[in-house]
C-alpha cells in the first residue's frame, strides 16, 4: 500500500483547494513562482469569513503558499509576506496580493 492510498478525507480536501488556488492564479496570469535568495517574492493574504468559526487565517496563508510553490525548485523557502488577519462579512474569500523583490533594504 503507498502512502497516496492512505489520504483521508482531509487530505483530498487540501490537494483540492490547492488546485482551485492555482487554477485562480493561471487565471490571472500568475504561474510557475519560483522565489530564489536574489528574487524574494512576498505573499500578502487576507482572509474575510461569513461567521467566527473559521480556519486560521495563517493556516489559510500557508495554504496559499504551499498551493503557489508546489513543485518549485527552492519551495517557498524565500518567500515573505503577511497574513492580514480575519475579517468578517456576508461575502467569504481569500484576497491574495503577490509582490516580487526583497522586503528590506540589505
Amino acid at each position: 500500500m503507498t502512502q497516496r492510498s492512505k489520504w483521508g478525507p482531509r487530505a483530498v480536501r487540501y490537494h483540492n483547494y490547492m488546485a482551485h488556488v492555482n487554477a485562480v492564479a493561471i487565471q490571472a496570469g500568475i504561474r510557475d513562482l519560483q522565489a530564489t535568495e536574489a528574487e524574494r517574492i512576498g505573499i500578502h493574504v487576507a482572509s474575510f469569513f461569513k461567521n467566527r468559526r473559521h480556519p486560521d487565517s495563517e493556516n489559510v496563508r500557508k495554504g496559499v503558499i504551499d498551493a503557489l510553490f508546489y513543485g518549485a525548485k527552492f519551495g517557498d523557502k524565500y518567500v515573505w509576506g503577511m497574513d492580514c488577519g480575519a475579517s468578517y462579512g456576508p461575502d467569504p474569500r481569500v484576497v491574495v496580493t503577490v509582490v516580487w523583490g526583497p522586503y528590506c533594504a540589505r
